[in-house]
């Protein structure tokens, strides 16, 4: 049912995002604590429609009024900390309240940045425990090889986002699952996935990902991280 009012929900303000975004990461997390045990990972369409709602989430927390939201939620609670260090300070009743109703208006936007690298490592998670417990060479095993490349431009996504607001801590936790895909392939190796699709007289399919100067980008995970 949730599904279903998430899915259908057009918000327009500020708080319709907010509703859309806490749900979703309500969603989300409940999904990966819901794992069963055997076999210990999320099922392919299980794992493949985590990937679209935090797509989907990326697209409502890249909204400008979000963005102006998530930016105060910074200032916020850098200026609680500064705060907090002051050991001289008196609060009243009234101001304790005022602090504590402040707070809980960001309580969404504060759980975004761990959320969205957790997630992504959740995800890197189950789809390497996929590949251990499915036969190799199988249909099914080839087939989830395949969703390394949506891993891949999920992170990058992520990546973006998490620097336009300087979240470097959850940055390197992103740059790391990145790298642990890209770092065993060399230009060249990306050149022979081109040269293959363009025998066959086709562009490479937009789900395929190819990284670009990939000895450039493994360098930068490797400082990131």
């Amino acid at each position: 049912m949730l599904c279903k009012i998430i899915d259908e929900f057009k918000p327009q303000t500020l708080e319709d995002i907010r509703y859309i975004v806490g749900a979703q990461l309500l969603m989300i997390g409940t999904t990966f604590k819901m794992v069963p045990q055997d076999p210990g990972f999320l099922n392919r369409e299980g794992w493949v429609d985590i990937c679209t709602r935090i797509e989907q989430m990326l697209e409502l927390i890249s909204r400008p009024e979000y963005k102006e939201s998530l930016l105060k939620s910074i200032d916020y609670l850098q200026n609680l900390v500064n705060n907090n260090t002051d050991t001289d300070r008196e609060m009243t009743v009234e101001a304790m309240e005022a602090e504590a109703e402040e707070k809980a208006q960001y309580e969404t936007e504060q759980q975004v940045f761990p959320s969205l690298s957790n997630f992504a490592e959740r995800l890197d998670e189950n789809l390497w425990k996929s590949y251990q417990r499915t036969q190799h060479g199988s249909i099914n095993y080839m087939v989830r090889l395949q969703d390394e490349n949506r891993l891949l431009f999920l992170s990058d996504r992520l990546l973006t986002y998490l620097q336009e607001f300087n979240q470097y801590e959850d940055k390197s936790r992103v740059g790391l699952i990145k790298l642990q895909y890209v770092y065993f392939k060399s230009d060249q190796m990306y050149k022979r996935i081109e040269e293959r699709f363009a025998s066959q007289g086709q562009a490479v399919s937009a789900s395929v990902y190819i990284c670009q100067n990939s000895t450039q980008v493994i360098q930068e995970l490797v400082s990131l991280v």
